[in-house]
């Protein structure tokens, strides 16, 4: 069994509900009806006694949310070529990646902040995928991987368009 701590919940809720009645609705819709007031109460206790709560715990927040459909690329700083990703859900994904551009490249891709208009043909089609990994591939993340994903991040995969060596690293 796979333990996640409290506070990696709190501060994972905390980031991706700000707004106070998002944050109401989500804690009322899994915890039960609870007033902001009740909730915050409830989590100072359980927080004080180090309370911890199973993967099984988190399951509905590892859920997928919504569907995003948003390209972007990157540039290598090393190769200067590029390649394209596709966000299949909402969330974060990295400033900085590995070259998925060059067999062999050392290099750090850049992101291009997800430019306007029809991604750039140049990059042919998308290799990386950025989505919300399901409970199973949650476990399977590192740790770092682990608190991207719970603070908002997408995890990435190789597409069905990568090269075979992207697919083997990705």
């Amino acid at each position: 069994m796979t333990w996640i701590s409290q506070d990696e919940i709190y501060e994972f809720i905390d980031k991706e509900y700000e707004d106070a009645a998002r944050r109401a609705a989500f804690l009322n819709k899994y915890y039960g009806k609870f007033t902001d007031e009740e909730w915050d109460e409830m989590s100072n206790r359980k927080r004080a006694k180090g309370t911890k709560f199973t993967t099984s715990d988190v399951r509905e927040m590892l859920a997928v949310p919504h569907t995003s459909l948003k390209y972007n690329g990157y540039i290598c700083d090393k190769c200067d070529q590029g390649y394209l990703t596709l966000d299949l859900h909402e969330g974060v994904t990295p400033m900085f990646s590995p070259c998925f551009a060059t067999e062999g490249c050392t290099g750090q891709a850049h992101s291009l902040g997800y430019p306007n208009g029809e991604p750039p043909l140049e990059f042919g089609e998308p290799i990386i995928h950025w989505y919300r990994p399901t409970e199973e591939e949650f476990k399977k993340l590192s740790p770092g991987e682990r608190e991207h994903v719970l603070r908002g991040g997408l995890a990435r995969k190789a597409s069905e368009h990568a090269p075979d060596w992207v697919k083997r690293i990705a």
